[in-house]
């Protein structure tokens, strides 16, 4: 992320606060009428069990290719998560 220096000056706490006010109210108006690209923001995280079942395959099979690296996962403690837009980019379309 870029650092940027904002320089405030002659401006009233009124002005300021407006400002503000309408920033905010046009983000909100945004994020309400676009709600995909909140969607897109999210990563949602699968158990083994959920990416088993989403791919109906065997827990040698994941295991399989989580040893080989074509599956990525990522830990919390000693849990073990996929992300889902991973998962989908493993996928390959066929002829």
């Amino acid at each position: 992320m870029e650092a940027k220096i904002v320089q405030i000056q002659e401006i009233s706490v009124t002005e300021l606060s407006s400002i503000i006010k309408t920033s905010v109210r046009e983000e909100i108006s945004n994020l309400q009428t676009n709600p995909v690209s909140q969607i897109e923001h999210q990563e949602e995280l699968l158990t083994r069990k959920q990416v088993l079942d989403f791919l109906k395959i065997s827990s040698v099979t994941l295991w399989k290719w989580q040893k080989s690296g074509r599956i990525v996962t990522h830990g919390i403690s000693n849990r073990r998560y996929f992300k889902r837009s991973e998962i989908m980019s493993c996928l390959t379309k066929l002829k």
